[in-house]
């Protein structure tokens, strides 16, 4: 190892090549220049000055798709019955459109052989109808006696007499919003599970009575607020004295005590102590509270909401999860379901 190796100098065709360019370099009157900021900034790739992403993350729509997808073939697919088992290529489309054949659209042509019925026969014209020149003339009489001519289809007619709602294109039917969609399901969800009559909701106008007070409230009888009597206070002897005289004694001592402090403090500081005014509430009030609309109990995320619904999906069927007992395995958290132990 670490043998002597001559050095013969620069390779023949590397000092070949540099002569060649030097004289093309002559020729043409332009000189080649690598990793300059000039030349970087005229040949680079322009496109890459955009970070694309070329593995996005799912669309929480086809996240919950792809979720609904496995719990459908877990559920049902177990047995081995493979038409729950979804196979995207049979998505594809393999057959051609049952409307046409490769032959194109045969199955509205008219039909051949003689026609049914005469075709392509003379008619006769006697001019317009009589009753079309008679409203004609009449409408050429009133727009003279009036002095204003009916104008149609013209631009300053349509811009005067067009139907301007239609410039928003209004959503008459929208798709509702991510919130109904959750209580839909889960409504039908409950009802699924419970079955009991009583726990059908009447949304409809046929029971849409079952979601209407019919009793009383408990709080109060049919008498009104003189009828409220459990809130009222008790009568007869409390067994206590109330209403008693109270004497008057003064200002506590302690008081006194303090302000008088409070006095020569401020004398001796050159400051006084300013309590709810307008200047003092100003300088020392929380300006946090500004912000009036702070919502202190947000809503749920949708993601969160979704995995709650899971969670319970998979308790209801696995069994409640036991987070005491939950074990590392495979270098990752392994949720133990009872199901699970009872194997």
């Amino acid at each position: 190892m670490d043998y002597f190796v001559p050095n013969f100098g620069m390779d023949k065709d590397i000092l070949n090549t540099e002569e060649d360019e030097r004289v093309a370099t002559a020729l043409v009157g332009h000189a080649w220049s690598f990793k300059t900021p000039e030349s970087w900034e005229k040949w680079r790739n322009r496109a890459k000055d955009s970070d694309y992403n070329f593995a996005p993350e799912l669309d929480e729509d086809m996240i919950d798709s792809n979720n609904s997808q496995k719990i459908a073939e877990d559920q049902y697919g177990n047995d081995g019955n493979a038409k729950y088992q979804w196979d995207l290529e049979n998505l594809v489309q393999m057959q051609s459109d049952p409307i046409c054949s490769s032959a194109g659209c045969t199955q509205y042509k008219q039909p051949e052989g003689p026609p049914q019925h005469p075709m392509d026969y003379f008619v006769p014209n006697f001019g317009m109808d009589h009753d079309v020149l008679a409203t004609e003339k009449d409408e050429k009489v009133a727009a003279a006696l009036v002095g204003h001519g009916w104008a149609f289809k013209t631009k300053e007619s349509w811009e005067k007499y067009r139907n301007r709602a239609i410039d928003t294109n209004y959503n008459w039917a929208p798709k509702l919003d991510d919130d109904m969609i959750t209580s839909e399901n889960s409504q039908k969800i409950a009802e699924d599970q419970y079955g009991n009559p009583k726990y059908k909701w009447g949304m409809g106008i046929d029971n849409s009575s079952s979601l209407v007070q019919t009793q009383d409230d408990p709080c109060y009888s049919s008498l009104g607020v003189d009828g409220c009597t459990q809130t009222l206070p008790p009568k007869g002897d409390l067994g206590y004295p109330v209403d008693y005289h109270v004497p008057n004694f003064g200002m506590d001592p302690d008081m006194i005590g303090t302000m008088e402090n409070e006095r020569i403090a401020s004398a001796m500081v050159g400051h006084a102590w300013e309590f709810n005014t307008k200047r003092s509430f100003e300088k020392w009030r929380n300006h946090a509270l500004d912000v009036q609309s702070y919502n202190f109990d947000p809503q749920l995320d949708h993601d969160v909401r979704e995995t709650e619904k899971h969670y319970r999906t998979a308790e209801q069927e696995l069994g409640k999860w036991d987070v005491e007992k939950t074990t590392s395995r495979m270098g990752y958290d392994y949720y133990e379901y009872q199901a699970d132990r009872d194997r």
